[in-house]
């Protein structure tokens, strides 16, 4: 059932990309604006009212063109005025119809708000990525890999949102049962943390919500159920590449985050040196790549040691030496 569910969403975003991109008619025209008129901003909203309820059609064809015509102005250089005015039209709309609709719509949908890139598009799809909001693997699966694709396109936020974005794919990381919406969640905190100007704070909360998803994974396949085993899928690539992240940091990061992440490190060995039986060879790679991943974690985890801190002066044994007295001057 899960490998179908993949195999249908992957199907369905193939089938997205494939379909060439139209004209954008009057949102392509408006797309370089640096200000918008009441009037227009009416246009924007009106198109998009049209749009979503086009998206809803039971028609595949028209699905298909109104995807292009509310997402074909992203292939320019649409100007943060446009964008701003789009999103607030059409992110909650579009949220809405993933939640009520069937699969190809709702995908088509994800597309939509995946081009829109502002920190309100990625709440959405952060809300979307979460099984408890989404419970169909396959729209779940597109959103999480919307949302990753969005935030590595470098879409606008301040560290604040960035904050409030990492809580909720922190929260969707460690809810996810299925190992491809666990990877794209996981990713995308990667990808938060890697972004240059973002608070060291934010940074930190990232690299924590990373290790908080891996952790809920080893509790997981800790109990040795087989129906948790391809979560191994997710912990042992993101393991890989967190090293990779982290060898480049300097040391005092990973020293900081030592305290928290050696022992899922080391739970995640433990679990991929125990798989359950009957796995098929795929999920039977994945332990054994965990494994190596997870040694090779440990192994920079602790090269790094611990923060250095200023030695104190050994004691001499002797009290300190008192001044001499002066001299009483004449």
């Amino acid at each position: 059932m899960r490998a179908a569910c993949h195999i249908l969403t992957c199907s369905l975003l193939a089938w997205c990309a494939a379909v060439p991109t139209a004209s954008a008619g009057q949102l392509d025209d408006l797309a370089s604006a640096k200000a918008l008129t009441d009037a227009q901003k009416q246009s924007i909203r009106s198109t998009v009212e049209d749009g979503v309820k086009q998206l809803g059609s039971s028609d595949i064809g028209e699905v298909a063109k109104a995807r292009e015509e509310l997402s074909g102005w992203s292939g320019g250089n649409a100007t943060p005025v446009f964008r701003g005015e789009f999103s607030k039209a059409a992110c909650g709309p579009l949220a809405d119809l993933v939640l009520r609709a069937e699969p190809i719509q709702a995908v088509n949908a994800i597309e939509v708000l995946r081009v829109v890139q502002t920190h309100e598009a990625l709440q959405h799809l952060a809300k979307l990525a979460n099984s408890a909001t989404v419970t169909n693997v396959g729209v779940r699966l597109a959103a999480a890999r919307a949302l990753q694709a969005a935030i590595e396109a470098g879409t606008d936020m301040n560290s604040a949102q960035a904050d409030g974005l990492v809580r909720a794919i922190t929260d969707a990381s460690k809810r996810e049962s299925e190992w491809a919406c666990s990877y794209s969640q996981l990713t995308a905190l990667s990808a938060i943390a890697k972004r240059s100007g973002m608070d060291a704070k934010v940074v930190s909360a990232a690299r924590s919500g990373q290790v908080a998803g891996l952790g809920a994974i080893a509790t997981k396949v800790g109990k040795g159920d087989a129906k948790d085993a391809q979560l191994m899928k997710s912990a042992s690539r993101v393991l890989a590449a967190m090293r990779k992240d982290l060898a480049n940091a300097p040391a005092s990061d990973r020293s900081a985050l030592a305290g928290t992440l050696l022992p899922v490190v080391e739970s995640l060995r433990k679990a991929g040196g125990a798989p359950p039986a009957g796995l098929d060879a795929d999920v039977t790679s994945a332990y054994a790549d965990t494994v190596k991943a997870a040694d090779l974690m440990a192994e920079l985890l602790k090269a790094s040691g611990k923060p250095a801190t200023k030695p104190a002066g050994k004691p001499t044994g002797k009290p300190a030496a008192k001044p001499a007295p002066k001299k009483p001057t004449n």
